[in-house]
């Protein structure tokens, strides 16, 4: 538990990422290992529950939580942006498309409602408590903690995924860039993490400088 604990917070602190990000990052990681620990059927409401401890002066001025500059709109854009570029890098990496996604309505995610359908998957924005009665008949359900950090110059997001039964599976790490002569985000950086790793591998780089820089496969997804 230490080891990953550690292993997040470097890779966090060497980025620069806004103490939001690694607070909520930290959090996640203390609540996936205690589940890990824990019966497979644990109810999600308890990784849930020790997000409540982020305190309202780790939230900066720059994070989604605090910004002004932004309309829900522009915050909707941008958050449906990264989602398409999650769906995308997850079937070329994994050769896996999911009928429908599951995203947790937690205290720090914005309020914005997301479209129905993104790049042919069903997108359900639910609550905990909707989360845990969804899966009581439907145990293959994929569900995502989706946290962004939105602002004027970069957006950058964290896709911590679980499936089947919450099982944590692993996490993409994808970051935007403005660019003001277009007026829009693109694509900077791609970044995953695979929690079932067996040969010590850490965060790998998958997407840098306009292309993509790792070839691995499917086969190789488990080593």
């Amino acid at each position: 538990m230490l080891n990953c604990l550690i292993i997040l917070t470097n890779w966090f602190w060497m980025n620069a990422m806004s103490n939001v990000v690694r607070a909520l990052i930290l959090t996640i990681s203390m609540v996936l290992s205690a589940c890990s620990n824990n019966a497979t059927d644990a109810s999600l409401a308890d990784k849930k529950n020790a997000d409540k401890s982020l305190k309202a002066d780790e939230i900066t001025d720059n994070s989604i939580d605090g910004t002004t500059t932004f309309s829900k709109d522009e915050q909707t854009k941008i958050y449906h942006q990264a989602i398409l570029e999650y769906l995308k890098v997850v079937y070329q990496r994994h050769g896996t498309s999911f009928d429908t996604l599951f995203f947790g309505k937690h205290e720090e995610f914005p309020d914005i409602k997301l479209d129905t359908t993104i790049q042919g998957t069903r997108i359900m924005l639910v609550t905990t408590d909707e989360a845990d009665k969804r899966r009581e008949y439907r145990k293959s359900l994929v569900y995502i903690n989706l946290f962004g950090d939105i602002t004027k110059e970069s957006a950058h997001f964290i896709f911590v995924t679980f499936f089947p039964e919450y099982h944590h599976q692993y996490d993409y790490f994808i970051d935007l860039a403005y660019h003001a002569e277009r007026n829009e985000f693109e694509l900077e950086r791609i970044q995953f993490k695979n929690n079932f790793s067996r040969n010590g591998e850490g965060t790998v780089s998958i997407y840098e400088n306009g292309k993509y820089v790792d070839d691995a496969s499917v086969k190789d997804f488990n080593n």
